[in-house]
């Protein structure tokens, strides 16, 4: 499976069924012609992507300008842009979370995604 670029993301997709609008707001910052980081704030909450040079995703931080962020650091093959770790960081029910744990290309979004509802608060 190919590492997630970030313009993998498909335009159109229904996120809710719920009948209240959802609203979206993109912000971009580009380097040497080249986008390094992306703000999406959906609702009034604030997720940030950073990319690598290659465009992959390196970090994501969910609830950005929030009290308790949770921030996701994928490590990744210099040569193939595949992940080999992640971290998440967070605050938990006892205080500050770090979890550093292996991962392959393919399961990073389920093991954050399970870690986060795990250990955050």
């Amino acid at each position: 499976m190919q590492p997630r670029k970030h313009e993998d993301t498909k335009p159109g997709r229904r996120l809710s069924d719920s009948e209240d609008p959802i609203t979206f707001q993109f912000a971009y910052t580009v380097d040497h012609g080249l986008v390094t980081q992306t703000d999406m704030t959906r609702n009034g909450v604030r997720t940030r992507y950073t990319y690598n040079s290659k465009h992959y995703e390196v970090s994501e931080i969910i609830d950005a300008d929030g009290p308790n962020p949770i921030s996701v650091t994928f490590e990744r093959s210099a040569a193939t842009n595949l992940i080999s770790a992640l971290t998440v960081r967070c605050i938990g029910p006892d205080g500050h979370v770090i979890r550093n744990v292996a991962a392959r290309s393919g399961t990073e979004y389920s093991i954050a995604g399970e870690l986060i509802r795990h250990e955050c608060r």
